[in-house]
C-alpha cells in the first residue's frame, strides 16, 4: 500500500517544438520500461491504415527522454515530464501521417539543391537551422558554420551524431513538405467583393431595437406534456449537431469517497515520539547531528529567527524561552506540523547585511599559490588602493568582480558560513578580513549592516500529522464492505456524499476531484455499465465507483442523451404555447399585452457581438435585427431564454458600397491565418485513426 498523504513535488516544463527530429538535434538526443507490453495489443496506434508498432514508439520516446536527461544534467525525468514527451512524439506520428503523407500523396516533396542551398544553407534557412546553428552572441547565422558541421560528421566514430543529424534533416524535410500543402491551401483561398462588403458593413452598423420576451421558465416543466415520438422527432432531426457528436468515447461514474485523515490517535502517538527525544535533545552535544537524524528536512532545520519572521502560533513560545530550552511538541498552523524546538543561541545581531568580496580559486590543490595571491590582493587593500579597483582586476569571481565584488544584502545563514559568521557575529563596516571556505579563499569586507535586534537561533524537530496504518486499513476496510455490499444494488441509496463524474476519456490520467486517477480510468474502460470497482487508493482517501453510462464515439443513441432531448423537446412546447398566444398578431403591444410583460429596448447592438445588451447569448435575434427594416417588426423568434418579438428601431453605420483592396486583404488574412490549426483538424477529424496509448501508459 502507497503512503497516503505524502507531499508530491513536479516540477512542470513547457516543451515548443517542430518536430520530435528536430527537438532531438538541438537538445541531444535518445525511458519508459515495456513493463506488460507482451500483454498489450502489439501496435500503438493506427492512423489512415499505417500501423504504429509499439516499439517504434517507445523507442522515439527513448530517444527524446535521453536528450531531456542531458539537457537538463540530470539521471531521473518526472513523471509529468514523461508524459509531455510521449504527448509530443505522439503528435509528431500524428502529424507525419495525417498531413505529411497526404502532401507527399499530392506529389509535394523537396527537391536535393532546395534542401540543401535553401532550408541548410541558403540566406533564409529553416528556422531549426537558424536557430541551432546562429551565433550565440549576434544570432546571425553563417551557412559556413553547418557546412563545417556537416564535414566534421565523419569524424564522428560512434555514428551516433551522423544518425542525429540524419533525424535531424528528415524532421526539416517533413515540416517544409507540411509548410508547402499549408500554403497551397493558404493560395486558394480568395476574397470575394461581396464578402468584402458585408464584413466590413457587419463592423461598421450598430441597431438599437424595442423587444417583448417571454422567458421560458415562466412555464412550468410539469405543464408540458410529450410523448416518445417528439422525442424521436427531435432527435432524428438533431442527432447530427455538433453539440451531440463526440470526438472520443466517454464513461461516467458515481462514487463515493472513504477519507483517510488523522485520528486524534494518530495524533497523540506522533507527539509521543516527539516527547521520547525531549531529554536527548536537551542533553546532546551536538544539535547539528542530533536534527540531521531526526528531522524531516535537515536543510533549515537550523536557524536564527527574528521577532517578525517567527511563525505566528509559535511566537509567544520562542521568545519567552531560555537558552537551551526545549520547547514542545508544539503545532505549527503555518505547515500543520507537529515539532520540537531547542533555543541554541540568543544574541544581538544586524538582520541583514551588505559585502563585497575577491575570490581566489585554489587549483589542483596548490592552497601555497592561492594564499600568496591573496596575500598580494589584501596587502593592495592594506596599502590604500580601493577594494572595489583590487576586486575588479583580481577577484576570480568575475561576476562579483566587475561590480567591484559587491554581494548585496543578504540575511544570515544566507552566504558561505564564513562569510555570514563574519558578517553577523562582530564585523564592523568597512572591516576587511581574509577567510577560507570551502570553495577557496577570500578577502571580505563589510559595507553596510542593519541595526541590531534580538535573534535567536532555534533547531527544530518535526513530523508530519499523517495517519497510522491502523488508520488507513480502517478506511480500506469501510471501503471494501462497501463495495461487497453494493456491488450488486443499493449503490447511490447507501452511499454518503456520492459524487458524479462525466465524460471521462480513456486517456485522461485524472478525474476531476480525484487527482491522479489513471488507474480508475483504466477500470472504468475495462468495465460496464452498473460495474462496482474494489477500492481505489487515491491519494488521501479510498474510492469506490460505479459505472454509470457509457458513451462511443460519434453520434450518440436516443437513450444516452434523452435527457438532453427531453430539455430540447419541452423548450420546443412552451415556445409553441407562447407563439399560440399571440394568436397570429405579432406586434410588441399585442405581445405585451398578451404575455403580461413590458416593452423594452437594447441598443448598439452589433453583428459581431455574441450578446444582445441586457439580454445575454441570443445569437437568433442578432441575426433577426440585421434582417429587419427600419420600423419592421419580427415574426416571434425562438431564442436560447425564451421567445422574442423585436422592432428595428434605428440603423447607424454605413451600408457598404464600395470595397478597398485593404479590406478584401485584411479578410484574407483573417482567413489564412486559420488554415494552420483549422485545416490540420479537419484531416484528423476526417482520418481514421485508432489510438491504443491508454492501454500502454
Amino acid at each position: 500500500m502507497a503512503v497516503i498523504g505524502k507531499i508530491r513535488q513536479r516540477s512542470m516544463l513547457v516543451i515548443i517544438v517542430l518536430g520530435v527530429a528536430l527537438v532531438g538535434f538541438i537538445l541531444g538526443e535518445g525511458f519508459l520500461s515495456g513493463q506488460g507490453a507482451s500483454q498489450q495489443p502489439q501496435f500503438i496506434a493506427e492512423i489512415n491504415g499505417e500501423e504504429i508498432p509499439y516499439n517504434k514508439f517507445l523507442n522515439k520516446v527513448d530517444e527524446q527522454v535521453e536528450i531531456y536527461k542531458k539537457n537538463a544534467q540530470t539521471i531521473t525525468v518526472p513523471d509529468d515530464i514523461k508524459e509531455q514527451i510521449r504527448e509530443q512524439v505522439w503528435n509528431d506520428f500524428e502529424q507525419d501521417l495525417v498531413v505529411v503523407k497526404r502532401a507527399k500523396d499530392l506529389g509535394l516533396s523537396v527537391t536535393g539543391n532546395e534542401f540543401v542551398k535553401g532550408l541548410i544553407q541558403g540566406k533564409n534557412p529553416h528556422p531549426a537551422i537558424a536557430q541551432n546553428f546562429g551565433d550565440p552572441q549576434t544570432g546571425q547565422f553563417n551557412p559556413a558554420t553547418v557546412s563545417n558541421y556537416i564535414q566534421n560528421l565523419e569524424n564522428d566514430e560512434t555514428g551516433e551524431e551522423q544518425a542525429r543529424w540524419n533525424s535531424f534533416e528528415e524532421g526539416i524535410q517533413k515540416d517544409h513538405i507540411k509548410t508547402k500543402y499549408l500554403n497551397m491551401l493558404k493560395k486558394g483561398l480568395y476574397t470575394t467583393n461581396v464578402q468584402a462588403k458585408l464584413s466590413a458593413q457587419n463592423k461598421s452598423q450598430s441597431a438599437n431595437i424595442s423587444y417583448v420576451t417571454k422567458r421560458f421558465s415562466s412555464i412550468e416543466n410539469a405543464d408540458i406534456s410529450f410523448t416518445d415520438a417528439d422525442l424521436q422527432t427531435y432527435y432524428n432531426a438533431h442527432k447530427n449537431d455538433a453539440k451531440y457528436q463526440a470526438t472520443d468515447a466517454t464513461r461516467s461514474i458515481k462514487y463515493v469517497s472513504f477519507n483517510v485523515t488523522p485520528t486524534a490517535e494518530d495524533k497523540q502517538l506522533i507527539r509521543n515520539t516527539l516527547n521520547s527525544l525531549k531529554v536527548q535533545f536537551k542533553e546532546t552535544k551536538d544539535d547539528t547531528l542530533f536534527v540531521s537524524s531526526y528531522a524531516s528536512k535537515a536543510a533549515g532545520s537550523i536557524r536564527y529567527y527574528t521577532k517578525n519572521t517567527i511563525p505566528a502560533s509559535l511566537d509567544t513560545l520562542i521568545t519567552q524561552a531560555t537558552k537551551k530550552q526545549v520547547i514542545g511538541p508544539v503545532l505549527d498552523s503555518e505547515d500543520g506540523k507537529l515539532k520540537l524546538l531547542k533555543i541554541l543561541d540568543i544574541k544581538q545581531a544586524p538582520d541583514s547585511a551588505k559585502a563585497s568580496h575577491i575570490f581566489v580559486r585554489i587549483n589542483n590543490g596548490d592552497t601555497l599559490a592561492a594564499q600568496a595571491k591573496i596575500d598580494s590582493l589584501y596587502n593592495l587593500i592594506q596599502s590604500g588602493m580601493p577594494f572595489e579597483q583590487v576586486a575588479a582586476t583580481g577577484s576570480e569571481d568575475q561576476e562579483t568582480g566587475k561590480n567591484g565584488g559587491d554581494l548585496g544584502w543578504f540575511q544570515e545563514g544566507r552566504m558561505l558560513p564564513v562569510i555570514s559568521d563574519f558578517a553577523f557575529n562582530g564585523g564592523e563596516i568597512n572591516e576587511v578580513t581574509k577567510v577560507e571556505s570551502s570553495q577557496g579563499l577570500h578577502i571580505i569586507k563589510i559595507t553596510d549592516l542593519t541595526e541590531k535586534l534580538e535573534k535567536r537561533l532555534v533547531a527544530t524537530i518535526d513530523k508530519q500529522i499523517v495517519p497510522s496504518r491502523s488508520t488507513i486499513e480502517t478506511a480500506y476496510n469501510l471501503a471494501s464492505k462497501f463495495s461487497l455490499n453494493n456491488s450488486e444494488s443499493g449503490f447511490e441509496e447507501n452511499a454518503k456524499g456520492l459524487r458524479d463524474a462525466a465524460q471521462i476519456k480513456e486517456s485522461d490520467k485524472t478525474i476531476r476531484g480525484l487527482g491522479d486517477s489513471r488507474d480508475l480510468v483504466r477500470w472504468v474502460f475495462e468495465g460496464s455499465k452498473g460495474d462496482v470497482s474494489e477500492p481505489f487508493e487515491l491519494e488521501d482517501r479510498f474510492v469506490v465507483a460505479k459505472i454509470t453510462e457509457t458513451r462511443p464515439k460519434g453520434t450518440p443513441s436516443l437513450d444516452l442523451i434523452k435527457t438532453e432531448i427531453e430539455q430540447e423537446v419541452i423548450k420546443q412546447k412552451k415556445a409553441e404555447k407562447l407563439i399560440e398566444q399571440l394568436g397570429g398578431n405579432y406586434s410588441l403591444q399585442t405581445a405585451a399585452t398578451k404575455w403580461s410583460e413590458t416593452i423594452k429596448t437594447a441598443d448598439n447592438v452589433t453583428f459581431g457581438a455574441y450578446t444582445v445588451p441586457g439580454l445575454g447569448a441570443e445569437k437568433e435575434v442578432i441575426g433577426a435585427t440585421f434582417a429587419l427594416k427600419k420600423g419592421e417588426v419580427s415574426k416571434p423568434i425562438v431564442g436560447e431564454f425564451g421567445v422574442f418579438l423585436i422592432k428595428l428601431e434605428n440603423l447607424t453605420g454605413k451600408t457598404a458600397t464600395e470595397v478597398s483592396i485593404a479590406d478584401k486583404t485584411q479578410l484574407n488574412q483573417a482567413y489564412k491565418s486559420r488554415v494552420d490549426y483549422q485545416a490540420y483538424n479537419v484531416l484528423k477529424e476526417k482520418s481514421d485513426i485508432t489510438d491504443n496509448r491508454s492501454k500502454f501508459f
